[in-house]
């Protein structure tokens, strides 16, 4: 076997096998592309909406000693005056002087000590939000008595469902106890209902 035969016999092998990939590629609809893949999560330009703020804002309240003094109503953005003929139905807030502290709770009790119309759901030490907010109105994590320095202090969160059923969140920016003022400044935010 001559050195040309060689080679031609090895030409005719490559050329056969390429004829043979060639009719497999043409008999399978060309080139095969990996399928792409679904997403499953959202894109990033389709969030959702951010929720409503029915009101948000800073008010400053009094310490209160028994029934009388001012409550917040978070809902009005205002104090409230209590011990009048103004009916103090929509308190939110009322921080009010005990025989041994300073305590905050979700406005007036029904008469009982424990049930009140609004309610606090969860304390932190950082912002809460409101998807952390509504989740804890199912299944309130917080007492609805909270004592100053104690369970809570400037610079903690609460949140709470307000008397006209709306969820809240407040921040104690300011507690001032020493002073004749007694008062506890608070920023919150109040979402509108769903």
């Amino acid at each position: 076997m001559t050195a040309g035969k060689v080679i031609g016999w090895i030409a005719g092998i490559v050329g056969a096998v390429i004829a043979g990939v060639i009719v497999v590629w043409l008999t399978s609809g060309g080139p095969q592309t990996q399928p792409t893949p679904t997403r499953t999560r959202p894109s990033p330009t389709a969030t959702a909406p951010a929720p409503t703020v029915w009101r948000e804002g800073d008010l400053t309240i009094p310490v209160s000693a028994g029934n009388s003094g001012r409550v917040a109503d978070l809902d009005a953005g205002r104090l409230l005056p209590l011990g009048t003929s103004i009916p103090a139905s929509d308190a939110d807030i009322i921080v009010r002087q005990t025989p041994h502290s300073v305590v905050i709770e979700p406005g007036l009790s029904k008469g009982d000590g424990v049930t009140f119309d609004a309610r606090f759901t969860a304390v932190s030490d950082g912002a809460i939000g409101r998807d952390a907010c509504a989740d804890a109105a199912i299944s309130p994590q917080a007492s609805n008595h909270l004592q100053l320095s104690s369970d809570i202090d400037v610079r903690s969160h609460v949140c709470m469902v307000t008397t006209n059923d709306r969820l809240a969140e407040f921040e104690i920016v300011r507690v001032d106890l020493s002073s004749t003022a007694r008062e506890v400044e608070i920023a919150f935010v109040v979402w509108a209902s769903d």
